[in-house]
């Protein structure tokens, strides 16, 4: 009779039988997370050239009347606080974080089992902000009229400077913490993790394999097309609008609203992508 192999011993069974085989174990199809999912954020880049090009007039979109009759342009309707492209973000979010408790439930698929742990934290992260970039639902309150937009808000957390129910954007060391630094680490983790070291780790021979940490630590080619938009549709505008110096900072400057799209977007896909590869290891509780 036989001994039951241990959990490591299968982890390395299976993963030797995986570099035998490059093609074993497949990551999130590029269709996905190279051209669909990026695509929905440069149809608005789109919308803003073409507006420039033809004027504003050619591309008002019939919605949200102003006074003296014209309408507010695609790029305007699209791209406004609290418009389609935040609640895009914020849908894309959804798989992540189904995808994060999927992984987390499967740790012991994992060669080391923190990263179960790890990828708990993504999903909660991710939960997280979705809420703050939705004020915890003061937004869709707000778009159905069932509340009134406040100047401030007073919380027991301190002041809200847009009058919202959320914490990064408190008039306090905690606010300016949750708010713009964490916004910072995201932005910096998108072009170091996100970019730059699965286009090096993409070169690196041998691979990783499924035995290894950093197969799973590190994010995949998967995201690099959504991290590299993180850049190109905010930074370049950024330094242009500076060096230009503007009396009056021109509407199409702001494109926070589409970075931050492309920054859910690459977030989700990471925890998507280890999801995605971790179901196609054998399940340690039925071959151990």
């Amino acid at each position: 009779m036989t001994e039951p192999q241990s959990s490591q011993a299968v982890i390395d069974a299976s993963a030797e039988g995986l570099n035998q085989n490059d093609n074993a174990v497949r990551d999130m199809p590029r269709w996905l997370t190279w051209y669909l999912i990026p695509g929905l954020g440069l149809i608005v880049l789109l919308l803003l050239a073409l507006e420039l090009v033809l004027g504003a007039d050619a591309m008002r979109s019939g919605f949200f009347p102003q006074k003296g009759g014209w309408t507010v342009t695609w790029y305007e309707l699209l791209t406004y606080k609290e418009g389609p492209m935040e609640y895009t973000g914020v849908l894309l979010m959804v798989p992540g974080v189904i995808a994060g408790f999927y992984a987390a439930f499967n740790f012991k698929r994992f060669p080391d089992r923190r990263l179960g742990v790890w990828v708990l934290i993504c999903a909660l992260g991710l939960i997280y902000y979705g809420g703050e970039e939705l004020s915890w639902g003061d937004h869709f309150r707000v778009s159905m009229g069932w509340k009134q937009r406040q100047p401030t808000t007073e919380t027991a957390l301190g002041v809200n400077e847009q009058g919202e129910t959320n914490i990064h954007n408190l008039d306090t060391p905690l606010g300016k913490l949750l708010g713009r630094t964490s916004k910072n680490i995201v932005e910096l983790w998108c072009y170091v993790g996100a970019l730059a070291i699965p286009l090096v780790l993409a070169r690196r021979k041998p691979p990783l394999s499924a035995a290894d940490r950093g197969y799973w630590f590190w994010p995949t080619t998967a995201t690099v097309v959504c991290a590299a938009l993180v850049f190109l549709t905010y930074r370049p505008i950024r330094v242009y609008v500076k060096i230009m110096d503007f009396e009056h900072e021109p509407y199409w400057a702001r494109q926070s609203e589409l970075q931050e799209f492309f920054m859910a977007a690459a977030l989700s896909i990471y925890v998507c992508s280890i999801a995605w590869r971790l179901r196609q290891i054998p399940d340690l509780n039925k071959t151990a």
